[in-house]
């Protein structure tokens, strides 16, 4: 045990993994303890009609910019030249924000929302833009190896939606919270990253298609990603489900899904390393068997303790109104083993290597499979069946997922394209 969590240090401090890691876990747990206060001042119905339009945002913003977030990371780290990464940052900010507006505009005037939630939908909408506009800022510190400054400037941005969330709903209403987190992207790169980085941007807009054939594809893909995380709130709202019960479901899965941000922040972390190594076949797998060893021991712990101590840590956090009388975040627990041991490092690993398509077509199977579980057991068995049909797709997607990455292994040692370290 003292061997394992040595290595688990050396593991955490690795390429100044612990500032990844510190902001992962601020901006996850600030990201929390704001839903814990906004369930305790809005009532239910309301909070209900607050995450379904919060799950349709959440599910569009990483296709925001067409990928040119995405793109730059996988392209900067291609390139040694800083004025090229800055150049690559400008097309980013450019032509993304164009092509996000246009995203914006064709959702609203084709998506509908219930009149209760359409005024939160016509402000929440615009979180689109601007949250892209922040994080890939943010990606360009790490194209540069700055994970210091990426650090610095996630956690200050997770205080200040904590600090003036909380304030627009105790102060005011859910209206002026939507407002305020809304619009808090936008203000923070216009006071901080901004200012630090105004000075050495030469303003040179050049269109790569390659760069934006790659970024649409990631783009799609994490969006495509993410519509399967949301996809159990999103058939809920369809399927018209009482906004109370969607209320409970959803702080569920707030929970579990707080959870993945241990893993992720060690894929985060390690994403340029990957696409350094991305023809050593002899590498990747030696990562995938070292991260998932560690995620299993995890689990091992994990899993059990929450199982059983989960009703008194929703009623104690949430309220009674919000816990669920068939426990669905006991069932929901369970699809953290596919996404932890599965989903998140092999299409984290194809992602990196440039095999982003490959988690495009897993996608599209995973939600087509997903739909029909979640519309058959929803209908069948309500919001347990729903949490049912979420665990069994976790583990479908993981092991497609698992497929992919011997596939690509397989054409690695085929074209004898394996670089030695």
């Amino acid at each position: 045990m003292i061997h394992f969590l040595q290595n688990l240090k050396n593991k955490i401090f690795l390429r100044d993994g612990h500032f990844i890691l510190l902001a992962q876990l601020v901006e996850k747990v600030i990201n929390f303890i704001i839903m814990i206060i906004a369930a305790r001042y809005m009532n239910v119905t309301a909070y209900g009609h607050f995450s379904y339009v919060k799950s349709i945002i959440a599910t569009l913003t990483p296709f925001a910019g067409f990928g040119g977030n995405h793109a730059l990371l996988r392209f900067g780290m291609d390139s040694n030249e800083l004025k090229e990464k800055y150049l690559l940052l400008c097309s980013s900010l450019f032509f993304g924000s164009i092509f996000t507006i246009m995203l914006i505009f064709m959702l609203y005037l084709l998506f509908e929302v219930p009149s209760e939630a359409e005024n939160i939908f016509s402000i929440y909408i615009f979180f689109i833009l601007f949250y892209y506009l922040f994080v890939t800022i943010q990606n360009f510190y790490r194209i540069i190896k700055d994970n210091r400054s990426y650090a610095i400037h996630s956690i200050k941005y997770s205080f200040s939606i904590l600090i003036f969330g909380t304030l627009s709903l105790v102060l005011f209403n859910e209206i002026i919270f939507v407002l305020t987190i809304t619009l808090l992207p936008l203000f923070y790169i216009l006071i901080s990253n901004f200012f630090q980085l105004k000075q050495q941007i030469k303003i040179e807009i050049k269109f790569n298609k390659e760069y934006w054939k790659y970024g649409l594809t990631i783009g799609l893909g994490a969006f495509l990603n993410q519509f399967f995380l949301q996809a159990d709130i999103l058939v809920l709202g369809y399927l018209e489900v009482a906004p109370t019960l969607i209320a409970q479901y959803k702080v569920s899965t707030l929970v579990i899904y707080l959870f993945l941000f241990i893993p992720n922040s060690f894929l985060v972390r390690d994403f340029t390393l990957i696409s350094e190594n991305a023809k050593n076949s002899t590498f990747l797998i030696s990562y995938a068997f070292a991260y998932m060893q560690y995620a299993s021991l995890v689990l091992v712990f994990l899993i059990p303790i929450f199982y059983f101590l989960s009703t008194s840590l929703f009623s104690l956090l949430f309220g009674t109104d919000y816990v669920n009388k068939d426990n669905v975040q006991n069932i929901l627990i369970f699809a953290i083993i596919g996404f932890v041991l599965l989903r998140m490092p092999f299409a984290n690993i194809l992602n990196a290597v440039g095999y982003a398509k490959f988690n495009v077509y897993n996608a599209v199977i995973t939600i087509l499979l997903a739909l029909f579980f979640l519309i058959v057991g929803t209908k069948k068995y309500g919001i347990e069946g729903t949490a049912y049909a979420m665990v069994l797709v976790s583990f479908i997607s993981g092991f497609l997922s698992l497929a992919m990455f011997w596939y690509y292994i397989y054409l690695l040692k085929k074209n004898n394209e394996e670089v030695k370290l």
